[in-house]
C-alpha cells in the first residue's frame, strides 16, 4: 500500500514546495492504481493457477477417455479380424482336406485299376505259357 502522506512529507523535506508534492504524489498514485489494475496479484495467480489444474485435469480424463474408447474399438477390430481370419483358414483348410481326400480316391482307384489289370495279364501269360509248355510236353511224348 503507497502511504501518499509520508511521501509528500519526504518531497517537501528535499525542497519540494506542498503543491509540487500534492502534484507529484496524484501523478504517481494514478500511475500506480493503472498499474495495480493490469497486474496480476499472488491471488489472481493462485486463482489462476487453480482455474488451470482444473482445466488440466479436465482435458486429462476427457483425452484418457477418448484413448480408451479408441483402444477398445481397436480390440474390437482386431478380435472380428482375427474371427474373420480364422474362418477363412478353417475354411481353406476344410477346402484342401477335400481335395486330397479326393485325390486319395483318384490315386486309390487308378492304383486298384493298375493291379488288376496286371493281374489279368499275368494270368494270361500263365495260361499261356502253361498252354504251351502242356503241348511242348504233349509233343515230346509222342515223339518217344
Amino acid at each position: 500500500m503507497f502511504d501518499t502522506h509520508t511521501y509528500v512529507k519526504k518531497l517537501e523535506l528535499a525542497g519540494f514546495t506542498e503543491t509540487q508534492a500534492e502534484v507529484q504524489v496524484e501523478a504517481l498514485s494514478a500511475v500506480l492504481e493503472e498499474i495495480k489494475e493490469t497486474l496480476a496479484t499472488k491471488d489472481d495467480l493462485l486463482i489462476m493457477e487453480e482455474r488451470l489444474t482444473g482445466q488440466n485435469r479436465s482435458l486429462e480424463e476427457r483425452l484418457t477417455g477418448q484413448m480408451n474408447t479408441r483402444f477398445a474399438q481397436m480390440d474390437a477390430q482386431i478380435h472380428s479380424l482375427e474371427e474373420r481370419l480364422t474362418g477363412q483358414m478353417n475354411t481353406r483348410f476344410a477346402q484342401m482336406d477335400a481335395q486330397i481326400h479326393s485325390l486319395e480316391e483318384r490315386l486309390t482307384g487308378q492304383l486298384k485299376s493298375a493291379i488288376a489289370e496286371s493281374q489279368n495279364t499275368t494270368l494270361k501269360w500263365i495260361v499261356g505259357l502253361f498252354v504251351t509248355l502242356l503241348g511242348v510236353f504233349i509233343a515230346l511224348l509222342k515223339i518217344h
